[in-house]
């Protein structure tokens, strides 16, 4: 079993399910061409693991996730960075967008400590999941 990214006719990802190639290239869940094979631990392959509203970049082979925050920029290794660096101070930090810059967080506990990776969503004001559990 592998997992397959559904892409629409821009490239971003539509849902990703479980399934065999065969499966995908009978045409059971469309059209085999708008299936791009994902791996949850992808090192080199594909650059990240797929998920809802990420991008397949076609001419690069590659999965890039969601923009953060309209300031930031896609770097040559597909990873979104602030204009600013974070801080290395040992202070939590979390990305302000409206001023552009990162403000230390109140609550140093405030980003989960399970050893999933998190991205901080300023519309929801929360941390979420970058990847799914295995």
């Amino acid at each position: 079993m592998s997992y397959f990214a559904e892409i629409d006719s821009n490239g971003v990802v539509q849902r990703v399910i479980v399934s065999e190639q065969d499966f995908i290239n009978g045409g059971s869940v469309g059209d085999p061409v708008n299936w791009i094979q994902t791996r949850l631990n992808p090192t080199t392959f594909r650059k990240q693991y797929a998920g809802p509203g990420y991008t397949y970049d076609k001419a690069n082979d590659v999965f890039v996730g969601p923009k953060p925050f309209a300031s930031w920029k896609l770097d040559a290794s597909f990873d979104w960075h602030p204009p600013t660096a974070m801080p290395d101070d040992g202070e939590e930090y979390i990305w302000n967008e409206d001023i552009t810059s990162w403000e230390v967080c109140l609550c140093h506990d405030c980003r989960p400590d399970d050893g999933k990776e998190y991205i901080w969503n300023g519309d929801t004001t929360s941390w979420e999941v970058t990847i799914p559990p295995e």
